[in-house]
């Protein structure tokens, strides 16, 4: 409701919310960072087993390529959704590559570690078995906060497209739609506990995407350098 309340006010509204929120993400990662160096020792995270290892090692390579890289680059089709909250070239190409690039993959690998560390999937879990009760109580907090901004910017963006696709719909009401359904449909326990399945489906259908992205820059760039008279 937060999230939802922010995006219908505007992209004004979200960057300065997402100001707000976005550092608390960054005092979380550094805070997973500092105690696997720090404390436990990165040398003690990589002689611990994985928490559900796959039968054979090739099988466990593959599904970790698949999901990585695969839907990886399904997270490129957001970037064009992002690059319209930017007002600069330089900002729409720089902000999404450094997000869902570089930063996205020291957050997901150090996610990973916490989880083999903890042995639980459940980030909600990760922080009072690292920090004890007074920092998992603080940290939980800035995760939710933290949480709250990425969802105003998913709602934000996904919302653009409904707006242009149905000129007529309200923007609080495109906001809305937007946030409402995912939301309802995870209260079913059949879609709820079977999340995975729909990670897998939108791997498959994303990714699609991100290699139509990627063969049209390429296409382009070819045929305009060919174009070009040569000097």
């Amino acid at each position: 409701a937060i999230a939802t309340y922010v995006a219908h006010r505007g992209p004004v509204a979200c960057k300065w919310f997402t100001r707000f929120t976005t550092p608390l993400m960054i005092v979380i990662i550094g805070g997973i960072i500092y105690y696997m160096f720090a404390i436990y020792g990165i040398e003690n995270v990589f002689a611990k087993a994985p928490v559900a290892p796959y039968e054979t090692r090739e099988l466990s390579f593959m599904n970790a390529f698949e999901w990585n890289l695969g839907l990886g680059f399904a997270w490129a089709y957001y970037w064009g959704q992002w690059s319209r909250l930017a007002r600069t070239e330089s900002c729409a190409l720089h902000g999404p590559w450094w997000g869902w690039g570089p930063v996205m993959c020291i957050a997901c690998v150090f996610g990973a570690l916490t989880a083999i560390v903890v042995g639980a999937y459940d980030p909600t879990e990760w922080f009072v078995a690292l920090g004890g009760v007074m920092w998992g109580s603080i940290a939980l907090v800035l995760f939710a906060l933290a949480n709250i901004g990425s969802y105003t910017l998913l709602v934000y963006s996904a919302s653009i497209p409904l707006k242009v696709a149905v000129p007529r719909l309200r923007w609080v009401h495109a906001s809305v739609t937007i946030a409402s359904i995912p939301a309802v449909l995870l209260f079913h326990a059949a879609v709820f506990y079977n999340y995975n399945v729909f990670l897998t489906l939108i791997g498959c259908l994303w990714t699609a995407y991100g290699a139509i992205l990627f063969m049209g820059f390429f296409a382009f760039k070819k045929r305009r350098d060919t174009s070009q008279p040569k000097r």
